[in-house]
């Protein structure tokens, strides 16, 4: 007897945010599946800093993303603790369907 497994390897993609959404939507069932990482997350009404294009977690994970980076918006607040215990609260609510 004779047994055949085809393993469909994950592809890691660090996606622009508006890319996000086409990678989940354009592949084929022979087609890697990708682990989209996208950076540039922001919470509604928060700086920019540097970055040209943010989206919110909700957006994101809605856009597809697999993670996501947040970086300065924890780093450099006043109270870093506040902000991620914040960030997670708006990932948890997306994930869950109730995004804000």
């Amino acid at each position: 007897m004779t047994t055949t497994t085809t393993t469909r390897r994950l592809m890691p993609v660090l996606a622009a945010l508006l890319t996000a959404g086409a990678l989940t939507t354009s592949g084929s069932a022979t087609s890697p599946k990708f682990l989209i990482v996208t950076p540039g997350i922001r919470l509604t009404g928060s700086a920019m800093d540097d970055q040209e294009r943010v989206m919110t977690p909700a957006h994101a994970i809605a856009a597809g993303a697999n993670h996501i980076v947040i970086g300065r918006p924890i780093t450099q607040a006043d109270n870093p603790k506040a902000a991620a215990e914040t960030f997670q609260h708006h990932i948890r609510e997306a994930r869950s369907g109730h995004a804000a």
